[in-house]
């Protein structure tokens, strides 16, 4: 997912620090819940997490339609 993350963020022409803050959004949202996560939804969170992380980071954060 972070080899994902990374090709993403690279395209997008995000910081490497929102790389580090969607990781760490991610991380800390995974290990604090007790639920299995299927592919599908580790997508979704991954997603999620880079777009809290480039609202963050970013002077022009990531545009999701």
């Amino acid at each position: 997912m972070v080899d994902w993350m990374v090709e993403v963020l690279y395209k997008m022409d995000c910081t490497i620090e929102s790389l580090y803050t969607s990781v760490s959004i991610m991380d800390r949202f995974i290990s604090n819940t007790p639920t299995k996560y299927c592919d599908d939804d580790i997508h979704i969170i991954g997603i999620s997490s880079m777009v809290i992380a480039s609202k963050l980071d970013e002077i022009r954060p990531i545009f999701l339609e």
